[in-house]
């Protein structure tokens, strides 16, 4: 029990500061360098991508838990903006939810040009994590899903040691 506790507090610290702000440039580098004028960001949380974005992009996030004034309280499943989006991004947001098919299907409907998504890695990102388990994680997301979704990524990439993909789809193909 005390391992645990030790081992979850150890991994929280190592995330709130180290991984995260590295997965956030990392994100914000690949926005910044398409040419787009606007994002959602899906599961926006505090939107702390916003932060780097170049000032060109309009952004718009939406989380069904808000950790900021600006992130919308919404689902991918109930949100209708009435407009498309140049990049839709959802980082590690699929495997929390119970369809996550239909919001693949949602982002595509929601996009113009791009759509980015990453996605936990297994077995590194439970090996990352002490073998702790993610008890909101309802999926394990392959890269092999979303390119039968979403076609060949235009980018790729595994990054922190492997423990999580990320994947820049265009969306021109048809919805299946």
């Amino acid at each position: 029990m005390i391992i645990d506790f030790v081992f979850k507090k150890m991994f929280k610290f190592i995330y709130n500061k180290l991984i995260r702000p590295s997965q956030v440039r990392i994100r914000v580098n690949i926005i910044n360098n398409l040419e787009v004028n606007s994002i959602l960001d899906v599961g926006a949380g505090n939107g702390n991508l916003k932060q780097g974005l170049d000032s060109r992009i309009t952004y718009t996030g939406i989380d069904i838990e808000p950790k900021s004034s600006f992130v919308l309280k919404n689902s991918i499943k109930n949100y209708n903006p009435g407009k498309k989006f140049d990049i839709v991004c959802a980082f590690a947001v699929l495997e929390h939810l119970t369809n996550p098919v239909e919001a693949i299907k949602k982002l595509k409907e929601l996009s113009n040009n791009y759509i980015l998504i990453s996605v936990p890695y297994e077995p590194y990102y439970t090996i990352s994590r002490f073998f702790i388990q993610e008890k909101e994680h309802y999926w394990t997301i392959y890269s092999k899903l979303l390119k039968h979704y979403l076609g060949k990524p235009i980018f790729e990439m595994h990054i922190h040691c492997g423990r999580e993909y990320m994947g820049l789809y265009e969306n021109k193909y048809e919805n299946k």
